[in-house]
């Protein structure tokens, strides 16, 4: 039982190690960019690099917690200041930005693409539920 755990521990600093497997890695990651890229993965890159990311560090026997994903000790002031931040850069772009860069180009961004939802809660709690999962919560863990 102690030569298994041993020899598992030995292959895991090897494979740490190895530059093969970091090239196999970076070559994986490749992959699924260019596979986004040429419109071969369906709604988002981001699953793929999560569930990647989550079996290199089941490789690695690290969980989330090791990378610094956890909830910090003062979490409500944690909270209530990056909802503030959210909230002034939310009106600086509404409010100085945008009208900037409209005045700049001459045009108004295209939200055409939001059409279907406008009138359609449900559609919208869809759409507010996937960016939030995908690109708020995924690509930062990613």
């Amino acid at each position: 039982m102690i030569k298994a755990a041993v020899s598992t521990a030995m292959w895991r600093e090897g494979l740490r190690a190895s530059r093969f497997w970091i090239l196999l890695e970076l070559g994986l990651v490749g992959a699924i960019f260019f596979a986004d890229e040429h419109h071969h993965i369906y709604i988002s890159k981001t699953p793929y690099l999560l569930t990647f990311g989550w079996i290199l560090l089941a490789v690695r026997d690290m969980h989330w917690r090791d990378l610094g994903f956890c909830l910090p000790a003062k979490w409500r002031s944690f909270v209530f200041i990056r909802i503030s931040a959210g909230m002034v850069m939310e009106a600086l772009k509404l409010f100085v930005t945008q009208p900037l860069l409209v005045s700049l180009t001459g045009k108004y961004p295209d939200l055409s693409d939001f059409r279907d939802v406008v009138g359609n809660i449900k559609l919208l709690l869809l759409m507010v539920g996937g960016s939030w999962t995908l690109a708020a919560l995924g690509e930062e863990l990613v």
